[in-house]
């Protein structure tokens, strides 16, 4: 009987002095959990329009919150053109404030150039960013008709 008592003791001091409380730690799952997203509520599509020099543009689209990165722009190479890009891959939630980078490898501006989004054209300042090589614009993806 003693020895249990004694057992059941240490057991007790070993607890107490763990972090917590002395309650078992329980190993977490740290990975991210992918949450199911209804794809009838994500925005599907943008559209690109090049002008010329289409290699030197580039987007991005972060959340507002965060800053982290939902989806970057595919390359362009077709001068004087309209293209619908798929941004499904993205999962753009609506009433969620997000920010659009246009992004320029020479600092130049997007030369004509602009991106649509739900009949929002951003970035088209002709040939020039006032800032530099990255213009931002914030916008919320609008609830999806069905």
């Amino acid at each position: 009987m003693r020895a249990k008592k004694k057992k059941k003791d240490q057991e007790v001091k070993r607890r107490k002095g763990r972090k917590g409380g002395g309650k078992k730690r329980r190993s977490k799952d740290r990975r991210k959990r992918k949450r199911k997203v209804d794809k009838s509520k994500i925005l599907k599509t943008v559209t690109i329009n090049t002008w010329f020099l289409p290699e030197k543009m580039s987007w991005k689209i972060l959340k507002k919150k965060g800053r982290t990165t939902m989806c970057k722009s595919k390359p362009y190479e077709k001068w004087y053109s309209k293209m619908t890009e798929d941004v499904t891959r993205c999962q753009l939630m609506p009433g969620v404030p997000y920010v659009l980078q246009c992004l320029d490898k020479y600092g130049s501006g997007w030369a004509g150039g602009s991106i649509t989004i739900q009949g929002v054209t951003f970035c088209k300042d002709g040939f020039r960013f006032r800032a530099g090589h990255k213009k931002e614009r914030v916008f919320v993806v609008k609830k999806l008709k069905k």
